[in-house]
């Protein structure tokens, strides 16, 4: 039975809390990212976005990652992320 799902969103509390966590690559078909996804990872230090589907990312979904935290994300939807991130009151971290 090999099936194969796309992943449709980031569940909240998904990382949360973890210590061992450096990189997040969030996958093409991700339309959400839920509350408290990435909250309290303290190694986490790049979080790839290679969605141009994204239309909700929620309040404190990357948490107190922000000081060292590098978001990357695609070109053709830097506009649009940059808002929904302001939406979601998710700043100090750098978008490339």
């Amino acid at each position: 039975m090999n099936h194969s799902l796309p992943v449709t969103e980031v569940s909240a509390n998904a990382l949360k809390g973890n210590k061992k966590v450096k990189t997040v690559n969030v996958g093409a078909n991700v339309t959400a990212i839920r509350r408290k996804a990435f909250f309290k990872c303290p190694n986490l230090k790049t979080l790839n976005i290679n969605s141009v589907r994204l239309t909700k990312i929620e309040k404190k979904a990357l948490g107190r990652n922000s000081k060292q935290l590098t978001v990357k994300i695609p070109k053709q939807s830097k506009k649009a992320y940059k808002t929904l991130f302001k939406k979601a009151s998710l700043k100090g971290f750098k978008i490339k």
